[in-house]
C-alpha cells in the first residue's frame, strides 16, 4: 500500500508540475518542514522581487 501511495503522489506531482508549466504558473515543491519565511524569500529572490 505505501508503494502505490508513494508512486500515485509522484504521479500526481508530476502531471501537476505539468499543467502549471503549461499554464506559465509557477509550481514550487517544498518541504513543510522548512519555515515559510526561508521558502518565500528563496522563491522571491529567483522571481527577482525580493529587496
Amino acid at each position: 500500500v505505501r508503494e502505490q501511495y508513494r508512486v500515485a503522489m509522484r504521479q500526481f506531482e508530476e502531471d501537476l508540475a505539468l499543467r502549471c508549466g503549461q499554464l506559465k504558473i509557477d509550481f514550487v515543491p517544498v518541504d513543510v518542514r522548512e519555515p515559510f519565511d526561508k521558502v518565500l524569500y528563496a522563491y522571491l529572490v529567483k522571481r527577482g522581487k525580493a529587496r
